[in-house]
């Protein structure tokens, strides 16, 4: 009855979140020429033909989190697998980044995956575009580069490990994805989502949430308030710039302590996403047997 009550609880919560808005009209989006991508690099357009910055998805899987095989198998189905790839629009930048609880790591971000989602070169999306045309795009040729992307980020999972993490700079990352050049996520994107994998419990030496089993989640607007905590948080708080076309999904790895832990968790998420701008937050729990 509990764990009834608690499913019934968290999901009228998710479901208090506001729906993802109309995906961004895709008119202007043609077909490019494959001669003018960077078929043996990011599958990008290269930059001699001034490449328009459609849309960019990034994804960080947070393995501090004990990710058994369970596990695994449930972020591939519901992230990696060729049916997610495959709803991401052509062209968009695909990101993925591993956060491995390092100490150093929030300032050294570097991609597992980063490459444009190719045209799939089947009519089996809702994008006319993947079907490709007879003269600069043929079928065959946009399908190479469709499953040389797939075997990339196949190949990639396999280093989706952390060794001995020490943190979880959940706080320090997101400041990061904002801020670096190099991860390349502001807003001159037409939009942008990022995608988590996590607990989204911070673990640092600044602040943790580590031990927080059977005790509630901390209310959002008071521990940021407090005075030992509120120069960190000013200093570690993202700036996205314009949000209007920002989503986030966060595919939860529940804490499996208590309900109230996980409620507590998305009320604070939610208002931490709020306080940086973004309204639009979609949480889906893993659906593991316990």
């Amino acid at each position: 009855m509990k764990k009834l009550l608690f499913f019934v609880s968290l999901f009228v919560l998710i479901g208090c979140v506001p729906e993802e808005p109309p995906k961004e009209p895709f008119e202007g989006r043609e077909l490019v020429k494959l001669e003018e991508l960077n078929k043996f690099g990011d599958l990008c357009r290269k930059e001699a033909y001034s490449p328009r910055k459609w849309g960019h998805h990034l994804i960080l899987v947070d393995t501090t989190v004990n990710l058994n095989q369970p596990r695994l198998d449930w972020i591939d189905k519901n992230v990696f697998s060729i049916q997610s790839l495959r709803e991401i629009p052509p062209y968009d930048l695909v990101s993925i980044y591993n956060m491995t609880g390092s100490q150093q790591e929030a300032a050294q971000m570097n991609p597992l995956v980063k490459k444009c989602r190719p045209l799939t070169g089947d009519d089996r999306t809702n994008y006319t575009l993947d079907r490709g045309d007879l003269y600069h795009n043929l079928p065959t040729k946009l399908k190479t580069n469709w499953n040389s992307f797939v075997r990339s980020i196949d190949r990639e999972k396999k280093n989706l490990y952390s060794e001995n993490p020490e943190y979880s700079l959940l706080f320090e990352v997101m400041k990061e994805i904002s801020s670096l050049k190099t991860v390349d996520f502001k807003d001159d994107y037409k939009y942008r989502k990022l995608i988590i994998v996590s607990d989204m419990v911070q673990n640092s030496a600044n602040t943790s949430f580590a031990d927080r089993c059977n005790k509630k989640f901390p209310d959002w607007k008071n521990y940021r308030n407090d005075k030992e905590n509120k120069n960190l948080i000013d200093f570690l708080m993202p700036d996205f710039g314009d949000t209007s076309n920002f989503s986030v999904e966060i595919f939860y790895l529940r804490i499996n302590c208590d309900r109230n832990l996980n409620t507590g968790a998305i009320e604070f998420w939610n208002s931490y996403f709020a306080e940086a701008g973004i309204s639009n937050v979609k949480w889906t729990p893993e659906t593991l047997q316990e």
